[in-house]
């Protein structure tokens, strides 16, 4: 489920503001890009609430990370989003899902060495989730297909075989 992302105050008005047009920056917007084409092409996605991010070159206080409302293989560098770690989008059009701003600014404010998280809903991944256990509470695509494929069933296992019906045996009071 997608959630709006609202900044907690007013992006600040810098005179000093980054240079985001460097060689550096343009390289991981292709990069970060490319990383998402080739998740797409190998099925590494499933509806549009996945998200890809890499800490801006230079700027351990600014990450890239996708727009919400695209799917992997529509992400071009130039739709990336640079954002800081107070919800502001400093360049790019849009806003990431809420979810995606909340996961990746608080990664990379909390461990600056992580320069790039990816967070998918692969249906093999959510499937071996499903192999033990209580199912876990889906939603949205991840249930539907799930459930598609595997005959209605909410866990992931095989069948029962058929076992026949045995009469119920009377036993009579004396």
């Amino acid at each position: 489920m997608a959630h709006g992302l609202h900044a907690s105050s007013p992006a600040p008005i810098r005179s000093n503001r980054p240079d985001l047009a460097s060689d550096a920056i343009r390289s991981a917007r292709e990069d970060l890009a490319a990383c998402f084409r080739m998740a797409a092409r190998n099925g590494f996605e499933e509806g549009i609430c996945n998200h890809f991010s890499a800490v801006v070159p230079g700027h351990d206080d600014l990450f890239l990370v996708n727009p919400y409302g695209y799917a992997f293989r529509e992400l071009s560098a130039s739709k990336l989003l640079i954002c800081d770690f107070d919800g502001h989008v400093l360049d790019g059009e849009g806003e990431p899902e809420a979810t995606a701003f909340y996961i990746h600014a608080e990664m990379h404010r909390r461990l600056p060495r992580a320069k790039v998280a990816f967070h998918t809903h692969m249906p093999y991944a959510t499937a071996l989730s499903m192999t033990e256990g209580d199912p876990p509470d889906l939603g949205g695509p991840d249930r539907a297909q799930i459930l598609r494929a595997h005959g209605g069933r909410s866990r992931l296992q095989r069948p029962r075989a058929r076992q026949p019906r045995r009469r119920a045996h009377r036993f009579r009071r004396r």
